[in-house]
């Protein structure tokens, strides 16, 4: 037995996921704050009252969520993937209520999320979380 038999590795697709999980939820974070400092300065975003505080706190809500559940990943538990698998299979249905009421620059982030969806259910990274 070598010492690397015990160490659970994440497959490449789960890799994928776990790093544009990373990468969304900085984003979001960073949007989250500028967004919160445009409304704290006085910009036009003070103008649409509780709506800019609410937008900015979906922003960072978003960011810090999905960071969280990319740090867990690393776990061989089912409720990390079930997590995982809700978070974007919700965030990618939130952006299409957009795309519905009219704004056609809505179109990236349920694409974006549908595809770690698709990853997170392949066969190798749902063998590792034991499904």
């Amino acid at each position: 037995m070598t010492v690397f038999q015990g160490v659970s590795v994440i497959p490449g697709q789960g890799r994928v996921v776990r790093t544009l999980m990373f990468i969304g939820g900085t984003i979001g974070i960073v949007l989250g704050l500028f967004l919160g400092a445009l409304y704290l300065f006085g910009s036009e975003l003070a103008s649409y009252g509780a709506w800019g505080v609410v937008s900015a706190l979906i922003a960072s809500g978003y960011g810090v969520f999905s960071v969280t559940l990319a740090a867990l990943m690393g776990r061989r538990k089912k409720g990390v993937f079930r997590g995982v698998v809700a978070f974007n299979v919700a965030a990618s249905l939130f952006p299409l209520l957009f795309v519905v009421t009219g704004d056609s620059s809505s179109g990236v982030p349920p694409d974006f999320h549908t595809v770690m969806t698709g990853l997170t259910f392949t066969p190798r990274v749902r063998a590792h979380y034991g499904l």
